[in-house]
């Protein structure tokens, strides 16, 4: 803890335009083109400045804060051929970055010869373990960064391994939703990017005390005494002064932990974290509690809780039953069609063969890091030879894997919410139509054949041309939340099934409400009619409040709700 308390300070602020003023006409006017009109943002120049002074940043910049042009001047402000940095992004925001960086080279001298690649790509078992020691990169640049908080991802193995072995690479990391639910979310791209000028602790045991006082699945009661006791020098140093023993009840004692910590990162030479919504648009939602629900789908919800399908099927785990719960809501669930009589030796076979590799990814060599690997592993032998648990469950698969998965199909129980969600998506009075916000495939289908604009993911139409004179358009949370520029056209959005990801729903909310929203009011209205989804909207609004430690002010929290759920 000495180390982290004795770190400098960089007391910049990105939201503190008059104080960076000399920074941003010194780095707009050095970088920008003859004839440019366009001025780097504060956070912007101060993330670029870091980087070039730290040799290395993790940038929390908020969603639509311009990450896009940082990444695109990045080579040029550190001197380096573009050539030698690499550019790690989703697949689907390659595309939307290129026609971004067409309107920046207009204003700037940037260069395209940056190496665009995909998580995706990082992660195929042929060419994802040799991509970036193939490039040997002297910058990689991680935009969406959250993309790599999974600590079982061959991705996440992979980027770490690559640092490992050069780590002279520098790192600029950035997201404007960095952590879900945990430090360890993000902790180990600060390690990458500072070493050992990194505000969290090296060590497992200081580190684990951290999270037990700050992460929100810990609920702060299961932090031992010897967790507060280590972590209340940060309190004293950069929170309000007292020991953490000291204060009741546990949750304000959680809350003085997370902004003393708070205080302690944002200030750390080499980070820089927006705090600030500055969208001059103000946010509303609206919670659609007043939805009747028909007996048939009442009755549904009660059996699927008994984990009991309305066709008698039963529901295996708890995650698989709020599934289905959220999927009976909107009048609908998914279910295996079996031509004939149901297999269960293969679906026992199956389940068991896919724990037993998860494990040996968690447990065994580092290379060996997806299960394209582990099955070549196996069929290789050698590796995992004396591991009777994974070379049982192969084998007992064996006789069941060239069989074909069952079809599965969806069952319409009622179209009560397809109604509503028609009803309400279009143009209301002066309220103009909403984009229609989906998580289930069949649900998007049902509205498209009743008349509703779908952008399928699979036919990769771009939804920033959609005309709002032409309707309501439908569009996937798995899909669309990152990387569209939407709030030129659009103000209103229908939100059918609330995710419990806070991160999530920065990213769905800041489509809409990011700079260039021109309407005084941009809306969120969000089915919250059963018990499932209030549960859902009350856990998105406990992580958004630890996520505000790390990411700045909520888009959930700083919205005016209609109704508190």
């Amino acid at each position: 803890m000495d180390r982290i308390l004795c770190l400098p300070q960089d007391l910049r602020s990105p939201e503190d335009a008059e104080g960076l003023r000399d920074l941003i006409n010194e780095l707009t006017e050095k970088h920008k083109k003859p004839g440019g009109t366009w001025t780097l943002k504060p956070a912007q120049a101060l993330a670029l400045d870091t980087l070039r002074e730290q040799k290395g940043c993790v940038a929390g910049i908020c969603v639509g804060g311009g990450k896009t042009l940082i990444s695109a001047l990045a080579p040029r402000v550190m001197g380096l051929d573009p050539f030698k940095t690499v550019l790690l992004t989703r697949a689907k925001l390659i595309d939307p970055w290129i026609r971004e960086f067409q309107i920046y080279r207009k204003h700037f001298n940037v260069n395209q010869n940056i190496h665009l690649i995909s998580y995706t790509k990082l992660s195929h078992p042929d060419e994802g373990p040799v991509l970036l020691e193939r490039l040997r990169p002297d910058l990689i640049i991680a935009d969406e960064a959250h993309a790599l908080a999974s600590e079982d991802s061959s991705r996440r193995n992979r980027f770490s391994y690559y640092f490992e072995r050069f780590p002279e690479t520098m790192l600029l990391a950035m997201s404007g939703t960095q952590t879900k639910k945990s430090i360890k979310d993000f902790a180990h791209l600060l390690e990458i990017a500072l070493g050992d000028r990194t505000p969290i602790p090296r060590s497992w045991s200081l580190r684990e005390s951290l999270c037990a006082c700050v992460d929100p699945q810990s609920g702060g009661s299961y932090a031992k005494k010897a967790d507060w006791r280590k972590i209340t020098p940060l309190n004293i140093v950069y929170g309000d002064g007292r020991n953490l023993e000291d204060i009741f009840p546990v949750e304000d004692r959680r809350q003085a932990a997370r902004e003393a910590f708070h205080n302690r990162l944002s200030t750390t030479p080499g980070v820089v974290q927006t705090s600030l919504d500055t969208v001059a648009a103000s946010i509303t939602i609206e919670p659609i509690t007043d939805l009747k629900i028909p007996k048939e789908i009442s009755e549904a919800i009660a059996r699927a809780e008994q984990y009991v399908l309305p066709n008698e099927d039963e529901i295996e785990t708890i995650l698989a039953k709020v599934r289905a719960i959220k999927q009976i809501a909107q009048g609908v669930y998914y279910f295996w069609d079996w031509p004939g009589e149901e297999d269960w030796e293969w679906v026992l076979a199956r389940r068991k063969k896919s724990r037993e590799i998860r494990r040996a990814i968690k447990e065994g060599p580092r290379k060996i890091d997806s299960p394209t690997l582990v099955k070549r592993a196996i069929a290789a032998g050698g590796v995992f030879d004396h591991d009777e648990d994974l070379l049982e469950a192969w084998e007992k698969w064996q006789p069941h894997r060239d069989k074909d998965a069952p079809p599965t199909r969806p069952h319409w129980i009622s179209e009560y919410m397809i109604e509503d969600v028609i009803k309400r998506a279009k143009k209301r009075g002066s309220r103009p139509p909403a984009i229609v916000w989906y998580q289930h495939r069949y649900v998007a289908e049902k509205l498209a054949e009743r008349g509703l604009d779908w952008y399928d993911p699979e036919e990769g139409r771009n939804p920033e041309l959609a005309d709002p004179a032409d309707g309501p358009i439908v569009l996937s949370v798995d899909s669309h939340v990152e990387g569209l520029n939407l709030q030129h056209s659009w103000r209103r959005n229908l939100i059918l099934c609330p995710p419990t990801d806070a991160g999530t729903w920065e990213q769905l909310m800041g489509r809409t409400h990011r700079s260039g929203q021109l309407a005084d009011e941009v809306e969120f209205e969000v089915y919250a009619h059963v018990e499932a989804y209030r549960k859902a909207l009350k856990k998105a609004q406990e992580l958004a409040v630890f996520r505000k430690v790390i990411d700045g002010d909520q888009k959930l929290l700083i919205a005016d709700w209609t109704e508190r759920i």
